[in-house]
């Protein structure tokens, strides 16, 4: 996989290194008070450390783009993006989503990408640091770590934290605003602010026409970027966000391969999506491959484990589908060089504060954040994670320089803090394919991110700014029909209209269309006690349909498993009352903190 590590102690290189034991390493530097390695990514044989004399060298993890080439291709180059202008440089040079380590001499430099959307982590103390973009890593070689049970139960329902705690309280998550530096002599980690760059249009657009075309031109310019690479795959649904990526590609005259998920997979699209995606392949002749996103859920934990120790924490996305992990790896056929996906939060056009009110301070801003889950009496542990969610939400507000706060602010800037906030949770897959292959969100580049976050929230509204870069770089994808959840959604008329779906006879056995309908009719229409007994029902039909049983096995099994652990008994009343999606999450996050502790008892060396 696609990974790095530097640290200080030798002690901790060489239990990261046992972690790292089945990956194929890229380069090594090791002297007294720096150790480093990375590793190549298993689908590609390009290498991704730069050794620079005897002293000096570049590690690179993710994806990165730069004059024509990925990041692995332009590591000298970029070594010298470094060296004449140091973090600021390389990153308004470059487009991806990626960590980078860099020593010069007796110098070393940690920094991601300026949005923050790849991961890296950092712990320090007892005399020594660590930092590498695995978590995993990063906890095992630590002498000891602590769980903070609120926090991992918030990682759970909400996707991810919105700043830089992680559920361990010893480790950090670096921030696209900071940057991380030591030096080999003092043996020390200081964590320094980099204002990342910015990026807005050349002139604040006063319609949706001129915003269209102002930022129209700044994705033409991007994907003229990206288009160099050649060798290209989108990961399309029937949705808005990959489509607009697609017509990207297809305004530089590109023919990129188009991926659709399909198969049993319990978060996955409805059939349509995987329908719609085939459509376009074929309007615009291109390729078409089926990615297999079967889960196989519920797994066991002797499989469970085993994924673990490959693959760390972020291996939990669509349910660990081992077919799409094989895909890309490149272990079953051949794949694009670049995968290109559609996760954006920037364009959303949901506004739940709408409803009359012009001002808004910081606890609306947070309590539209908070999941579902936290608001039913599920959640034991209720006052501490709405006070640490509370102090997470205003530190990324704190690092972003956003001006909500306890004061009152217009929509617009509580529409820039909302979709600040999503950033780390829609980053989850872009770490997830990046440590097999090489991908990117477009539309998460900070060139493209700034313009969208700062818009008027009103040229939003029914998509219409997206709809029109669209029918800007590519019109005719405008003239096929587009699916939101269950409805047909008709882009033609430059705004999105919503009617009535014409549900396949595969969308009417498939469990999300069953639970969304029957979720809907029973929160609108049905009593509690009535909404229990239909749901007694829903989980005895499984003899009926296949994928309700294998559903109702992952509950079943997963909350068996759970039920007893200190974790759960600590924050949660019911851990059966979570979604599928949480409690296959929380499943794996469990079996990999009980690994991580398994594997800290078993050791005695102290750290050097």
């Amino acid at each position: 996989m696609s990974r790095l590590y530097v640290t200080s102690s030798k002690t901790r290189a060489q239990r990261a290194s046992d972690v790292c034991s089945e990956l194929r390493i890229s380069g090594t530097h090791e002297e007294e008070g720096c150790f480093a390695r990375s590793y190549r990514k298993p689908s590609t044989e390009k290498e991704t450390f730069q050794k620079v004399g005897q002293d000096s060298f570049l590690a690179i993890a993710g994806t990165a783009i730069f004059d024509g080439g990925l990041g692995e291709e332009k590591k000298e180059e970029i070594y010298e993006l470094f060296a004449q202008g140091g973090v600021e440089n390389v990153r308004s040079k470059l487009l991806g989503h990626y960590a980078i380590a860099v020593k010069r001499d007796d110098k070393i430099t940690l920094f991601t990408d300026p949005l923050g959307s790849f991961s890296l982590y950092y712990a320090s103390g007892d005399g020594s640091w660590f930092a590498s973009n695995s978590l995993h890593a990063c906890a095992v070689s630590c002498d000891r770590v602590s769980l903070d049970a609120t926090r991992l139960i918030a990682t759970i329902l909400q996707s991810g934290l919105p700043a830089d705690r992680t559920f361990y309280e010893e480790i950090r998550r670096l921030l696209g605003t900071q940057v991380l530096r030591a030096n080999t002599a003092e043996g020390s980690l200081h964590v320094e602010s980099c204002d990342p760059p910015t990026y807005s249009l050349p002139e604040r657009p006063s319609s949706v026409s001129e915003a269209i075309d102002l930022y129209g031109e700044r994705v033409r310019s991007v994907f003229e970027r990206i288009a160099k690479i050649g060798d290209i795959g989108v990961m399309l649904t029937g949705g808005l966000d990959s489509r607009t990526v697609l017509a990207g590609l297809l305004n530089q005259e590109l023919s990129p391969t188009i991926l659709s998920g399909t198969g049993n997979n319990s978060t996955k699209p409805l059939e349509s999506d995987h329908e719609i995606a085939r459509k376009i392949a074929e309007s615009f002749g291109l390729d078409f491959y089926e990615m297999d996103w079967s889960d196989r859920q519920p797994h066991s934990r002797g499989k469970l484990e085993r994924s673990f120790e490959r693959h760390g924490f972020g291996h939990e996305v669509y349910g660990s589908p081992e077919s799409m992990v094989k895909y890309l790896r490149g272990s079953t056929t051949e794949k694009p060089e670049l995968i290109v996906g559609g996760y954006s939060p920037a364009f959303t056009d949901i506004e739940p504060w709408e409803g009359g009110k012009g001002e808004f301070e910081m606890g609306n801003l947070l309590e539209e954040y908070l999941d579902d889950h936290f608001r039913t009496e599920n959640v034991k542990c209720k006052d501490e994670y709405r006070r640490k969610i509370k102090r997470d939400v205003e530190k990324s507000v704190e690092y972003r320089k956003n001006k909500i706060g306890e004061s009152a602010v217009s929509r617009n800037e509580l529409s820039k803090s909302r979709v600040d906030l999503r950033t780390n949770r829609d980053a989850r897959f872009a770490n997830f394919a990046n440590k097999f292959t090489h991908y990117l969100d477009p539309f998460r580049a900070k060139k493209l991110y700034d313009p969208l976050k700062n818009m008027d929230p009103n040229f939003r509204h029914k998509r219409k700014l997206q709809i029109g870069v669209i029918n800007n770089k590519k019109p005719q994808l405008t003239k096929i029909e587009a699916v939101s959840r269950f409805e047909k959604v008709n882009v033609s008329n430059e705004v999105v209209e919503e009617k009535e779906f014409e549900i396949t006879w595969r969308d009417k056995v498939s469990a999300k269309y069953v639970k969304e309908k029957t979720k809907n009719i029973l929160d609108k229409f049905v009593p509690s006690a009535v909404a229990e007994a239909v749901d007694a029902a829903r989980k005895a039909s499984s003899t009926i349909w296949p994928q309700v049983h294998k559903d109702h096995a992952m509950e079943r099994e997963y909350s068996r498993r759970l039920s007893d652990h200190e974790v759960v008994r600590q924050c949660v009343r019911d851990v059966s009352a979570l979604s599928l999606k949480a409690l296959a999450r929380l499943e794996y996050f469990i079996v990999g903190i009980d690994s991580v502790d398994d594997t800290i008892k078993e050791r005695s060396t102290p750290d050097s």
